[in-house]
């Protein structure tokens, strides 16, 4: 059942999934993606950043458990912080291009951590529904 609602927060705007309109960002991006070191992250990017280093462990807690519900709470939860930074923050319009940078790259760590969770469930991602 939490798949289920997994898929539902995953559709947005035109029947677009999230890892879709990351790989948008990432097509309209037209800046060379090296990171600087100079950059002020914004709390919410720095939660993000939390949310993406605590994969590996979901992953591992929910092998040793038995329980892939896990990684889908994990996933379901990444894409609700993800989409209230996107409706939030500026992600191809910040005001530097190494924020830009820095957004770009963090929005691309997300896409593929849902990817890859949602493939560890056996799901597969379109891009658009």
């Amino acid at each position: 059942q939490k798949i289920f609602f997994l898929k539902k927060e995953m559709i947005i705007g035109r029947k677009t999934t999230l890892p879709g309109r990351i790989n948008s960002i990432l097509n309209k991006n037209k800046l060379e993606l090296n990171m600087s070191s100079d950059i002020r992250i914004n709390n919410k990017e720095k939660d993000l950043i939390k949310n993406i280093l605590e994969f590996p462990k979901v992953i591992q807690e929910a092998a040793k458990s038995f329980n892939p519900s896990l990684i889908a709470n994990y996933i379901f939860e990444l894409v609700k912080e993800y989409n209230s930074y996107y409706q939030s923050t500026s992600i191809l319009k910040a005001e530097a291009d190494s924020l830009v940078i820095f957004r770009v790259l963090l929005s691309k760590r997300i896409s593929a951590n849902i990817k890859s969770g949602m493939s560890l469930l056996g799901i597969d991602v379109p891009e658009r529904m």
